[in-house]
C-alpha cells in the first residue's frame, strides 16, 4: 500500500470522522497536522494569497467556515495529531 498526502480543509468533526472511517477500512494509518493561527496571521495569509493572484474567498464564506470550524482531536480516529502554532511555525511566501 502506498502512502499519500491529503491536503483539504475539513472544518467539522463529522466530515473528518467519515473520511477517517473510509481510510481505516482500507487499513490506512491517518496522521494529521493542524495549524493554529492567530487572526493577524490568518488575515495576512489571505491578503498574500490575493496579491499573488490566488483565488479570492468572500468574507461571508470565510466567516461561515470560521464559525463551523472544530479543531481536530486525536479521538476522531487519527493515529497521530500534531498541532503547529504561530510561535513554532514561520510561513514563507514566494
Amino acid at each position: 500500500k502506498k502512502s499519500f498526502i491529503w491536503d483539504q480543509i475539513n472544518i467539522s468533526e463529522n466530515i473528518r470522522r467519515k473520511k477517517i472511517a473510509r481510510l481505516k477500512q482500507n487499513k490506512y494509518e491517518i496522521h494529521a497536522i493542524a495549524f493554529s493561527l492567530n487572526e493577524e496571521t490568518w488575515k495576512n495569509r489571505l491578503d498574500n494569497r490575493v496579491n499573488l493572484g490566488g483565488k479570492i474567498i468572500s468574507k461571508k464564506v470565510l466567516e461561515e467556515m470560521k464559525q463551523n470550524f472544530v479543531f481536530p482531536n486525536i479521538n476522531e480516529g487519527f493515529s497521530s495529531l500534531v498541532i503547529i502554532g504561530d510561535k513554532s511555525f514561520t510561513p514563507s511566501f514566494p
